[in-house]
């Protein structure tokens, strides 16, 4: 996610709310839309990271954006392998 932008994330929460229906028997909070929402309007970088949990009886959401380490570059030229 750059700039609060998302790629994909229609098909992530199919997913996730797939995920949690069979393994919890139970559909996504609903506070989880407002709290993405709040999230992604702060326009943030980074992974974004849902996390859906049992507590108690109702289903717990966690929206956070995971700062994404920058990139390294090899050490050495990395050389194609495919054939010639």
């Amino acid at each position: 996610m750059t700039g609060g932008v998302t790629h994909g994330l229609a098909d992530h929460l199919a997913r996730l709310e797939a995920s949690v229906r069979d393994l919890y028997g139970k559909e996504l909070p609903v506070s989880l839309a407002g709290d993405l929402a709040r999230c992604l309007a702060a326009a943030p970088s980074g992974r974004l990271r849902i996390t859906v949990r049992p507590v108690g009886g109702p289903l717990q959401a966690t929206v956070e954006v995971v700062p994404q380490p920058p990139a390294t570059q090899p050490s050495a030229p990395w050389r194609s392998r495919c054939a010639r």
